[in-house]
């Protein structure tokens, strides 16, 4: 999961999350990665015999977002032999942050 910085559209923020609920995020701008950047995010997995549902929760305050924020969500995996990428929106935006979706919470 990518977020988009609310002040700084330079800067996002990526979060890969596993079926163990294990979470490791960094602070990103163009090519600086700071992984030692501090967040509250959490996850709650639920697994059944042939998938995982997360319930990711993320302080908007943690990427300087208020009301409005921009995400795109990424699944890398490998499976049948070859990796598949897939995402919203198409495919994922990685670090193009004009592409994100844009979300507004009220």
């Amino acid at each position: 999961i990518f977020f988009a910085d609310g002040r700084d559209n330079g800067t996002s923020y990526h979060f890969i999350v596993d079926s163990e609920e294990k979470i490791v995020a960094a602070e990103s701008l163009k090519t600086r990665w700071n992984w030692s950047w501090e967040h509250h995010a959490t996850a709650k997995v639920e697994k059944t015999s042939d998938a995982w549902t997360l319930d990711f929760t993320l302080p908007l305050s943690d990427v300087h977002a208020t009301g409005d924020f921009a995400f795109t969500l990424i699944r890398n995996r490998y499976a049948g032999g070859r990796w598949e990428i897939t995402g919203a929106p198409a495919g994922g935006a990685f670090f193009k942050t004009e592409d994100y979706v844009r979300a507004c919470v009220k």
